[in-house]
């Protein structure tokens, strides 16, 4: 019975982690049955949670209702036991699964302090993930601080499974609050971590969540292709949750990019794909600038060339170059998503240039 038992408990974090969650449901129900058949609660606590988080992604909650009155039934039968640290983190797991965050938030905040004081370390460090979870919305400064303690256990005990997910989380709340540099470093730490770690249930959604911050830092090219390696990552049998990813991103890619610079040479105005509608009706110099790019794009142009042809006069290094660093510099502020990271004009050792991968609308 217990090689049984032991069997089913690889088997279940195999499949769980490989995304087999049909499978991951299937080990996690023996584990119950055969944890509850020689009275071991703390593996069949084990099965419980894996069965939660496996029926999540399938998202068949209704026939877990049966396990739940019996989670309820050893709350207040062990409220003593070292392990209701993690009655409770069930509890709180089974009602984050409904949907029911400041209630699933209560059960967690009690287990983590009773895991804590039983020095559960592991079980504290999937409490402060998902307490990050369940505030995240409501409070992103609270979930922030739930998260670096979380890294900062999970780094020091190589939890790597719970130290990969709380980088993705990290990504959420920061995309949530227009951080998109910062998520975008922290997915990729993910990402490292989940190659590294073969952690292959964790890469679709790592990269799905590439592709949204990539959208929300104007790159729409990269985005693109962050979407499209995500759904590759989705041949087969695919769960609940990720046949509405896959639905949401077969949408977005039939969607036509909006250009990522449009620009209108009768109303002197340029939208810009991340910073919205420009008006250069003040600014000739720097509109002529920009349409000489975007009319030429990928021809470099060397700043004698720019002097003589926007500014009509001869080119002098000493009056010019600075002329020239402060409109470019000013154009990139205007358009740029990034200006400190240019992604639109750029400069090589051969002049300035519009990048032919930046899509380009003019309305003469």
């Amino acid at each position: 019975m217990l090689s049984e038992l032991s069997s089913n408990i690889n088997l279940a974090k195999l499949n769980y982690q490989r995304g087999h969650y049909q499978d991951a449901c299937d080990n996690s129900v023996r584990i119950c049955t055969e944890s509850e058949a020689i009275g071991d609660l703390q593996n069949w606590l084990y099965g419980i949670r894996f069965l939660i988080q496996a029926s999540s992604e399938l998202g068949k909650l209704d026939h877990f209702k049966k396990h739940f009155n019996k989670l309820l039934t050893y709350e207040k039968e062990n409220p003593d036991s070292e392990i209701h640290g993690r009655i409770l983190h069930n509890i709180g797991l089974w009602r984050m699964a409904q949907g029911e965050n400041v209630l699933a938030k209560d059960y967690f905040v009690q287990a983590l302090d009773e895991c804590t004081s039983a020095q559960d370390l592991e079980t504290v460090a999937r409490l402060l993930q998902e307490l990050a979870m369940v505030t995240m919305k409501a409070n992103p400064i609270e979930a922030l601080k739930y998260l670096d303690k979380a890294l900062l256990l999970t780094q020091e005990l190589k939890l790597e499974e719970i130290h990969t997910s709380c980088l993705v989380v990290k990504s959420h709340v920061f995309l949530d609050e227009k951080r998109a540099d910062d998520a975008l470093d922290a997915i990729w730490k993910a990402y490292e971590k989940a190659q590294q770690n073969s952690l292959h249930y964790l890469i679709v959604y790592i990269l799905v969540q590439m592709a949204a911050v990539y959208e929300a830092q104007g790159k729409r090219n990269e985005a693109a292709i962050y979407r499209s390696l995500a759904m590759k990552g989705m041949d087969g049998e695919l769960s609940a949750r990720l046949r509405s990813v896959k639905a949401q991103l077969a949408k977005e890619n039939q969607v036509s990019p909006e250009a990522d610079l449009s620009i209108d040479s009768t109303n002197f105005k340029v939208k810009s794909g991340s910073k919205g509608e420009v008006d250069f009706k003040n600014q000739h110099i720097l509109f002529d600038l920009l349409k000489l790019f975007a009319q030429n794009q990928g021809s470099r142009f060397t700043k004698s060339y720019l002097v003589e042809k926007i500014w009509g006069y001869a080119y002098d290094p000493a009056v010019h170059d600075n002329i020239i660093y402060v409109s470019i510099k000013r154009l990139r502020t205007l358009l740029e998503p990034d200006p400190n990271t240019p992604s639109y004009i750029l400069r090589d050792r051969k002049g300035y240039y519009l990048p032919t991968n930046i899509t380009v609308k003019l309305m003469e």
